[in-house]
């Protein structure tokens, strides 16, 4: 069962068979002042502190297993004789005094026909009957400072943790960057070699079939050339018979 808070034996809690829960929680504190006047200026100075004061309206239903009924006039019946008790809230003091119940208004009642109240709400007011014990005030103000300075701390360290995950974005962010970079320029640099490579091969194949054509062209000169000295041989040992035989 988790209680919420308590007070003179009243438990607002919530649990699987039992819901007794409140609204509107006000907590105020205020100072008794005078008024003074010096070099025509008012202003005013404090007397005494004015008791503190908590408001809060307490919601009973009979669905959430409260007895609405009794619970109500219970509390109607503890404001007029002056109830007093410290007010906890999770388990510690809410104000380190005590708190007097100085009124409780009923209101919102829903009566069932037979007579059986379903629900209200009570407006519950306590004010401070007794000094402040100090206890409470005084660790309250350690733990408070001890949670700023613990709170402070944290957040340096919650900076500390993301400058080093900037810095290491940055640091990640620059590698993959200049990973990328060399990435492109050796790609780059082995397109270059491939183009000069192919422009080599091209020229090569040029020369070669440059070559091949030299070749062929030689071959058919040689050859015409040794058609042209066999036809001249011929031509000339025709020419030398006929002179023979002319003779």
């Amino acid at each position: 069962m988790a209680e919420i808070a308590s007070w003179n034996g009243h438990s607002f809690t919530v649990s699987p068979k039992l819901i007794r829960g409140f609204t509107g929680l006000t907590i105020k504190g205020s100072s008794e002042t005078e008024d003074k006047t010096s070099d025509g200026q008012k202003y005013v100075s404090r007397k005494n502190s004015n008791p503190s004061e908590i408001t809060l309206t307490a919601e009973l239903n009979a669905l959430t297993g409260c007895d609405v009924k009794n619970e109500a006039l219970k509390f109607v019946d503890e404001a007029r004789s002056g109830a007093k008790n410290y007010f906890y809230m999770g388990g510690k003091k809410l104000i380190t005094c005590q708190l007097m119940l100085t009124e409780a208004s009923v209101s919102e009642t829903t009566i069932a026909p037979n007579g059986t109240w379903i629900s209200c709400k009570v407006k519950l007011t306590m004010k401070q009957c007794a000094k402040y014990d100090g206890t409470g005030s005084s660790s309250s103000s350690s733990s408070s400072s001890s949670g700023s300075s613990s709170s402070s701390s944290g957040s340096k360290k919650t900076s500390t943790k993301k400058t080093s995950t900037t810095t290491t974005k940055k640091t990640t962010t620059a590698a993959v960057v200049g990973a990328v970079a060399g990435a492109v320029a050796a790609v780059a640099k082995t397109a270059t070699t491939v183009v000069k490579a192919v422009s080599a091969a091209s020229k090569t194949a040029s020369a070669l079939k440059t070559a091949v054509a030299a070749v062929n062209n030689a071959k058919k000169t040689s050859s015409t050339t040794k058609k042209t000295s066999v036809v001249s041989k011929v031509t000339s040992a025709i020419k030398n018979k006929i002179k023979a035989l002319k003779k």
